[in-house]
């Protein structure tokens, strides 16, 4: 919930042309790298939700860059 509720806020900035910063990771780890595992971490392969919710941000984003480096600044952006 934490995740998709900062997400849609950077999400909201960014479509209008506000900063889209900010990432929200303590830590990302892959497995087998628990002795730096401190409650604040965050392991792909056991969230895979997380997972999915950070790739469509990636996305999201994604589509706001080019956008805007295409000049295409204001024409309306999908979700």
């Amino acid at each position: 919930m934490v995740f998709s509720t900062v997400y849609s806020k950077i999400y909201a900035s960014a479509k209008r042309d506000g900063a889209a910063a900010g990432g929200l990771f303590w830590q990302l780890l892959a497995s087998g790298m628990d002795s730096f595992r401190d409650g604040y971490d965050i392991i792909l392969e056991e969230n895979s939700s997380t997972e999915k919710l950070i790739a469509q941000q990636a996305r999201r984003l994604y589509q706001i860059r080019n956008i805007v480096s295409s000049g295409n600044v204001g024409k309306p952006i999908g979700n």
